[in-house]
């Protein structure tokens, strides 16, 4: 398809693509406001080695020691040693979805995030997990030897805050991704209509169809709604047409006029009798000699148009 095929599609759908675009921006509106708000807060853990205890040899730093350490370590924090502590020390639970954590690349640093429905919680959630986690770190490579000193250490270096804006739902976001979604699927939807549309319905799709251009072309008259004889009046444009239609006739074969000419349909109804007579009719006005032979034997009009007698016809 070209440019102009899609903003032909535009101007011949829009009322549907608006229709489906305001009904996918309700629906994201909608889910907007029934979604309950949801909060956010971060603690941040420093993760170091204590090179007293701990020979790091000569391949690995402190600090290499301790980035590999940290992977590990953000695993953790959702492990019933950690929550199960932390939902008895809040009074209620704390379950692994609200929790994550994550260290960023090439840094000793554990961000702990917490998710709730309350500022409040959030943020302390995420410090009651951040102290938990420090101390589960501790233990857990505190050697068994008795005096031993634990080669990590795991301090909080940013408690969390109250988030004071809720990160979810994000109702800009939402909107915007409303309009293009909404949009997108009027598109489509007008897109699969077209496609699934066979029939013909302008000058241009009959040219390129056919691969030949139209002799003419008889638009509907308002006026001569019920006259078949459009062609016995001079001033009307539906007997200009027919008169046009003649003309080029005339010249499509300037050495060998057309001497027969057929006119057909592909079902009933679509106007073969009234073309064929007014045809004839323009011929005969520019004095040619015409005969109208009525060919169609399952429903003949032109009898009943032009009022003569039916009985005997084209088989006899």
């Amino acid at each position: 398809m070209e440019l102009r095929d899609y903003i032909r599609l535009l101007r011949k759908y829009w009322f549907q693509i608006v229709a489906v675009a305001a009904g996918v921006i309700a629906a994201a509106a909608t889910v907007t406001y029934l979604t309950p708000n949801q909060y956010t807060a971060e603690a941040q853990l420093f993760v170091a080695t204590n090179s007293s205890a701990v020979d790091v040899g000569s391949a690995l730093t402190g600090a290499q020691f301790s980035s590999q350490r940290v992977k590990t370590y953000t695993l953790l924090v959702s492990t019933p040693q950690v929550l199960a502590p932390v939902s008895a020390q809040l009074g209620y639970e704390v379950t692994p979805v609200s929790i994550s954590a994550q260290s960023p690349l090439d840094t000793v640093l554990i961000v702990i995030s917490a998710t709730d429905n309350s500022s409040e919680r959030s943020a302390d959630i995420a410090n009651a997990v951040a102290v938990r986690l420090a101390g589960l770190i501790q233990d857990l490579e505190t050697p068994l030897a008795v005096a031993a000193q634990s080669p990590i250490k795991a301090s909080v270096v940013q408690q969390a805050e109250v988030p004071l804006s809720p990160t979810s739902p994000r109702p800009l976001l939402n909107l915007a991704l409303g309009i293009l979604l909404g949009i997108a699927a009027g598109v489509g939807i007008a897109l699969l209509r077209e496609s699934l549309d066979i029939s013909v319905k302008s000058l241009e799709e009959v040219t390129e169809l056919a691969g030949m251009a139209p002799l003419g072309v008889v638009a509907f008259d308002q006026n001569m709604k019920g006259s078949v004889t459009g062609t016995l009046s001079t001033t009307s444009p539906r007997s200009e047409s027919f008169r046009g239609i003649r003309t080029n006739l005339q010249y499509v074969d300037v050495d060998h006029p057309p001497r027969v000419i057929t006119v057909t349909s592909s079902i009933a109804g679509e106007g073969k009798s009234t073309v064929a007579m007014n045809l004839a009719l323009a011929l005969g006005q520019a004095g040619k000699r015409v005969i109208l032979v009525e060919a169609d034997l399952r429903k003949p009009k032109l009898s009943e148009y032009l009022g003569l007698e039916k009985a005997i016809g084209l088989t006899n």
